[in-house]
């Protein structure tokens, strides 16, 4: 069992290396779109986001973002819910490739 842990947290660990030397740029081409969608880690819950750019030039994007997040939490003996909605909007982004 130690043996198979050990093996995963490697191969975990080689994954998260290889992940932040990764880097790749594709400009969105003007009139071109591109959606993205993902989750994420947090103490409070696991955040849900989707976005939409835009391609307004070669190297000019607009778009939007919005995310959620819910999670429960006793404070006091009180159980509480907090659910966060977060909207972005007009969200100019640049890209120069070198």
């Amino acid at each position: 069992m130690k043996r198979k842990m050990k093996k995963i947290k490697t191969a975990i660990l080689l994954l998260m290396m290889s992940s932040s030397y990764s880097f790749a740029q594709s400009p969105i081409a003007k009139g071109q779109a591109q959606i993205n969608i993902g989750l994420g880690l947090s103490n409070w819950g696991i955040p849900v986001y989707a976005g939409l750019d835009y391609g307004i030039h070669k190297d000019i994007t607009l778009g939007a973002e919005m995310s959620f997040r819910s999670y429960n939490d006793n404070y006091r003996n009180t159980d509480t819910t907090t659910t966060s909605w977060v909207f972005r909007g007009m969200q100019i982004t640049t890209s120069t490739v070198f």
